[in-house]
């Protein structure tokens, strides 16, 4: 091989010098940092301590690829609160946010907007206020037909009602699928399937979370796929997967007539489960949370 060849998109002009010490430059405007290599060391991008990579360099000499970090705008479905444009209001009342990707469903329902009080990392985000009864609605299908999927929620828990409070609630198909709180007054969590259960471990859990369901029909027929469930990048709960997921009315933060109070902040919707712990970081970098 005479050279390995690497794509890196920054700002025009941006591409900074870059020392013969070892040092890390950032790229100004961009969470990306340069190094300089000796000859056949293999080139890389890499942040400093307690910053995270989040455009992780691809490899494309000899057909062999480096992992690439997550890439939100191939997503199926894309909903986020930091985009205020996307959020139908009047005077903060919501009734609506658009999908921030072509042809996916919007979510309309309740909640407020633009409180300063409630903003994450500096992000807008929507408040949840099961008093009001407030939940964010959606019919179609949500999740591909083919089963296999990863669902990055970005949410701030709060009150919680009933037991049957609600995360994320999904039926009127084969398949159902539902979040809850598993308890009358906090959050511990319980997930469910087409009537396959499993519960949070380490309950309970309160304010704001990144939670995902990873969701790999492979192993299906006849031994079951499986689905899991992640807080913060642990994963909390395991269950058999026995067929694809076809609900068409959707809820967030509400289960049937119980509610959930807390703040909605971004929902993802990608095809790939494998992508678990690159959303979760590409999320968790952008909410402040811990990566």
């Amino acid at each position: 091989m005479v050279g390995e060849v690497y794509v890196l998109a920054a700002p025009a002009g941006a591409i900074p010098d870059v020392p013969n010490d070892g040092a890390l430059v950032q790229i100004p405007g961009t969470d990306m940092y340069l190094r300089r290599v000796t000859p056949g060391e293999l080139p890389s991008i890499a942040p400093p301590a307690g910053l995270h990579d989040l455009f992780a360099m691809r490899r494309i000499a000899d057909g062999v690829s480096r992992t690439a970090g997550f890439d939100s705008a191939a997503a199926l479905q894309w909903h986020d609160a930091s985009d205020v444009p996307t959020i139908s209001h009047v005077g903060g009342a919501v009734s609506a946010i658009a999908n921030k990707i072509s042809g996916g469903l919007a979510l309309t329902g309740s909640g407020t907007t633009g409180v300063g009080a409630s903003n994450v990392n500096g992000l807008n985000t929507i408040v949840m206020d099961r008093a009001q009864s407030n939940s964010l609605e959606t019919s179609g299908a949500l999740l591909p037909a083919a089963g296999n999927w990863l669902w990055t929620l970005v949410v701030g828990i709060g009150a919680v009602g009933h037991i049957n409070s609600g995360l994320v609630y999904g039926t009127g198909g084969d398949v159902g699928l539902y979040i809850t709180a598993n308890h009358a007054s906090q959050f511990n969590g319980t997930f469910n399937i087409g009537g396959v259960a499993g519960a949070f471990a380490n309950p309970p859990y309160a304010g704001l979370h990144v939670v995902q369901i990873a969701a790999d029909l492979t192993g299906a027929a006849p031994d079951p796929g499986t689905a899991k469930v992640f807080v913060d990048n642990v994963e909390v709960t395991t269950i058999s997967y026995e067929a694809a997921v076809n609900a068409v009315t959707w809820s967030l933060f509400r289960y049937g007539s119980q509610y959930l109070g807390g703040q909605f902040c971004e929902s993802i919707i990608s095809a790939d489960p494998a992508e678990q712990v690159a959303a979760h970081d590409f999320v968790a970098t952008k909410w402040g949370l811990a990566a």
